[in-house]
């Protein structure tokens, strides 16, 4: 429940703490004192779309703070769901910089104002005229009817099959897709082959393949060269036999000059060099024979190098041979496509009666409730001065499941004995749309544990005796939970074992708006002004303090 709201400088609240009590309270005041005011601060700290523009001075911080006790409403895993301290009496604040940008806190822990607004949707449930229209919103009735036909686990159990169901129609899609929408595998096992008879073992073979190609191109003119080069070694008077003539003139003297000797050994191994060098020319002159059959097959070869290179745009053999590795990969990974399009397929029918067996039973278990629903709401009706409504509740299957399940809610209304039930929203007038809101919370209130109802002139388009009912049921739902009214009648004002006064004061040309508990006395006066209007009289007090004796 609600234990204390703090405002500071709130459109034209300045400065504003209020304490709140258990049970049923109502609140009062004049046509624009400034209601809404108070219930657009509570927004705030609920986590509503914040606007540096209601703030009364827009160069100090807007501050709005709600303490509310939630102790015995087993909130502690929600709250380590979003990482906020938990505390039996938490804090909900929200605040509006100068700047224009708002910040949240719970319990002082900084909040995105989402996640604000779902701790505040566990605690405080604001109804405004405006909430008929969730007569008309599914998500809203089958909360509901699962409230009341306590349907917390197989709502659980359906979103789970759900999501299984989803997760398995995604996988088969994208298995389809690579089947369907991928590249023409053939096509991939042909270029595959191509490759494959290419036989390309090294990235450094076409290197290899174009040296000895140019040899043979020029094997005459080398052959030629190398040998005039060997004939020049071996010939008489040759470069050998010269080495030789060198030799002896040397070691001839060398006896007489030991320098000489060093020379005559660095000749000699000259020689040796020159000698290893002849064979080499001579092994090298040999192997560069004109092949014409070994000249055909490495230019073919090169062929294939260049044709595959083109035809891929790639610049080496070693891109090719990678090519080569992605492509098997694809076709192998392509060959065991049929049987996970298979597995797939199985998975997908296996989730989907799943699904199936999880809507059934949550349909099941709606149907079964909607008989006590339309008893109570009846009854409820009754009470509010419409003994000859009824309503009826029915349930459409639908062919896509949301994450509500298979249903949709259907409700047909009467205010009329013997005529035919209509959809509500077609028959009913305001009054009678606020009634059956009005029930229906009353129902809501009991399943869903919800500390705090802000009503926000429920009293539309009734008076008299359908007001002191209206009056009787509030008081009546704050036995187990909180419950403020913001009413223009008498008797819902008087019903409320606190009572609140809105007004708004001018001073040094200045409007502010305030709000404060009333004393018994205080609450005669205000009942006296709300029955007779500004002109309060005796009587106008004795009916007040009637209304006020009767609650």
């Amino acid at each position: 429940m609600i234990q204390h709201l703090y405002i500071r400088n709130y459109a034209l609240i300045a400065e504003l703490k209020l304490d709140f009590s258990e049970g049923f309270s109502s609140i009062t005041g004049e046509t624009g004192a400034g209601k809404s005011i108070l219930l657009g601060a509570m927004g705030l700290a609920l986590g509503e779309r914040a606007d540096m523009r209601s703030a009364l001075n827009e160069g100090e911080k807007c501050v709005v703070e709600l303490t509310v006790n939630i102790q015995p409403y087993a909130l502690q895993s929600l709250f380590e769901e979003l990482d906020f301290d938990y505390e039996d009496e938490t804090i909900l604040r929200r605040e509006i910089l100068p700047s224009g940008k708002s910040r949240a806190f719970v319990n002082d822990v900084p909040a995105r104002a989402a996640d604000l607004n779902k701790v505040a949707q566990r605690l405080i449930d604001i109804h405004s005229q405006n909430d008929t229209l969730l007569l008309r919103d599914t998500t809203f009735q089958l909360d509901l009817i699962d409230g009341l036909a306590n349907n917390s686990d197989a709502r659980l159990a359906f979103g789970e099959a759900l999501a299984a169901y989803k997760g398995a129609a995604r996988q088969l899609k994208q298995v389809e897709e690579e089947l369907t929408g991928g590249e023409d595998m053939d096509y991939q096992q042909y270029l595959l082959q191509e490759l494959v008879e290419a036989r390309l073992e090294s990235p450094d073979e076409e290197e290899a393949v174009e040296e000895e190609l140019n040899r043979l191109q020029h094997g005459e003119e080398v052959a030629e060269a190398l040998g005039n080069a060997d004939r020049f070694l071996i010939m008489e008077s040759g470069l050998l036999d010269q080495f030789d003539n060198f030799l002896q003139q040397i070691s001839s003297v060398a006896k007489y000059d030991s320098r000489l000797n060093e020379l005559v050994d660095r000749m000699r191994s000259a020689k040796i060099e020159v000698e290893d060098v002849q064979g080499e020319v001579e092994k090298i002159a040999r192997d560069s024979e004109f092949d014409p059959a070994r000249l055909r097959e490495l230019d073919q070869r090169m062929g294939v190098f260049q044709h595959l290179k083109a035809k891929h745009r790639m610049q080496s053999l070693g891109a090719l041979i990678e090519l080569r590795g992605e492509i098997e990969t694809k076709l192998e990974r392509f060959s065991s496509l049929e049987s996970r399009l298979d597995g797939a397929k199985t998975a997908l029918a296996a989730a989907e009666k799943s699904l199936k067996v999880a809507g059934d039973k949550l349909t099941k278990s709606r149907k079964a409730v909607l008989p006590k629903i339309e008893a109570e709401i009846g009854g409820l009706l009754k009470e509010l001065n419409m003994p000859d409504s009824s309503i009826v509740m029915s349930l459409d299957k639908i062919e896509e499941p949301t994450a509500k399940g298979f249903d949709d809610v259907n409700w047909g209304f009467s205010a009329n004995k013997g005529r035919s039930v209509q959809p509500l929203h077609k028959v009913a007038s305001g009054g009678e749309l606020s009634r059956v809101m009005l029930a229906l919370k009353a129902i809501m209130s009991k399943s869903q544990s919800l500390p705090t109802i802000i009503f926000d002139e429920i009293d539309t388009g009734i008076s008299g005796e359908t007001a002191r009912k209206v009056a009787g049921i509030l008081k009546n739902m704050g036995k187990s939970m909180q419950v403020i009214a913001i009413t223009h009648l008498p008797q819902i004002a008087a019903a409320g074992q606190s009572h609140y006064l809105v007004s708004k004061q001018s001073e040094s040309g200045e409007t502010r708006t305030s709000i404060r508990k009333l004393a018994d006395k205080e609450r005669v006066e205000e009942i006296s002004r709300i029955i007779s209007g500004d002109v309060k009289s005796d009587a106008s007090r004795a009916n007040a303090e009637e209304l006020l004796a009767q609650e």
